[in-house]
């Protein structure tokens, strides 16, 4: 009889893990999701290469935000788009964009890596870091947030130090 009852109770840890592992969202695995953005990336750095504003934002989700330095939120398409169409506009003529760290569950991944951005004849206008956080927007991984930052330094503007001398001398009072 104990034989019998052990029989059922194994049989019924077993159906429940073959209906628990039938029912669950089948996950990607995390070499499936980083083919996929390196697939999202490349059509990136080809439609910045080609000047296209419009095939870069065809690779953003449709409520994405991009928080580019020393500029407030670009959100949705256009005015992600009006961002990149800027960034053409100004000389960025391609972009190299290399992968660090991806990691994914589901729907839902994140990116951390370094870009360049380069103008005629390649030279280099920026370098930096970026994070995205990913989704998978049917078979396609779409960017949905987009943060980056340059390495390189801010520019110093020489009229800063002309306003600064000049700052200083209408605080005194001459003598004369």
């Amino acid at each position: 009889m104990k034989t019998l009852v052990k029989s059922y109770d194994s049989i019924i840890v077993y159906a429940l893990c073959f209906l628990l592992l039938s029912c669950a969202a089948p996950q990607e695995d995390s070499s499936m999701i980083s083919k996929g953005i390196s697939n999202t990336n490349s059509k990136f750095m080809s439609a910045v290469s080609d000047g296209d504003a419009a095939r870069v934002v065809a690779q953003y989700t449709e409520d994405a935000q991009v928080l580019p330095p020393n500029a407030d939120f670009a959100s949705g398409k256009q005015e992600i788009q009006n961002l990149f169409q800027g960034f053409i506009d100004s000389g960025v003529k391609g972009m190299n964009l290399e992968s660090i760290e991806i990691e994914g569950m589901g729907d839902t991944a994140f990116e951390i890596g370094k870009y360049t951005i380069f103008g005629e004849g390649d030279q280099v206008l920026d370098n930096g870091k970026y994070i995205v956080i990913w989704k998978k927007v049917g078979e396609e991984w779409k960017l949905h947030r987009d943060i980056f930052n340059s390495n390189m330094p801010l520019p110093m503007n020489d009229d800063d130090d002309d306003e600064d001398s000049d700052n200083e001398d209408e605080g005194e009072e001459s003598d004369e």
